[in-house]
């Protein structure tokens, strides 16, 4: 089945960490963070006259690097993602068509500390996929993820 026209949806993005930091000194912190997403996809328009709307689940397990430079902390993220490609089963006639595969994934970003509790963070994720979504003979093809990411950091002690 071919669609007449397919849009890119950027929005909404929901995400949710929760991890662990060790500081070693003032300077460098090393961690782990397991997290899981919601990404929004593409819009199908098919010729049939429906519309399929795609997204994206994930599951996320990274090691953090951080470094402390006074209220600001910079960090990097690397790990693997299990990131399912959902909704297809319209197009396809496949009443559970989905696609999950494993990928890389790697993040930097900012973290602006008001206290040692509470900080405004900023990153940008992305995830190793395919270039393209397509629908193919043999399956999809989970595409990489790109996404810039604001939201607020709790450490609870």
């Amino acid at each position: 089945i071919q669609a007449n026209r397919v849009e890119q949806s950027h929005a909404p993005i929901l995400r949710l960490g929760l991890g662990y930091l060790h500081d070693f000194n003032d300077t460098f912190g090393l961690g782990f963070e397991a997290a899981g997403g919601w990404y929004r996809g593409s819009t199908y328009y098919l010729s049939s006259g429906k519309k399929v709307d795609t997204y994206s689940t994930t599951t996320e397990f990274m090691a953090v690097f951080v470094l402390h430079e006074q209220a600001l902390d910079y960090f990097v993220k690397f790990g693997g993602i299990r990131h399912t490609l959902n909704n297809f089963s319209v197009m396809s006639g496949d009443s559970d068509a989905s696609e999950t595969k494993i990928q890389p994934e790697a993040t930097v970003g900012l973290n602006y500390n008001f206290n040692e509790h509470f900080a405004l963070t900023a990153e940008y994720l992305h995830s190793f996929g395919a270039s393209t979504t397509s629908f193919v003979a043999n399956g999809l093809k989970c595409p990489s993820i790109n996404a810039a990411l604001a939201g607020i950091r709790i450490a609870f002690w």
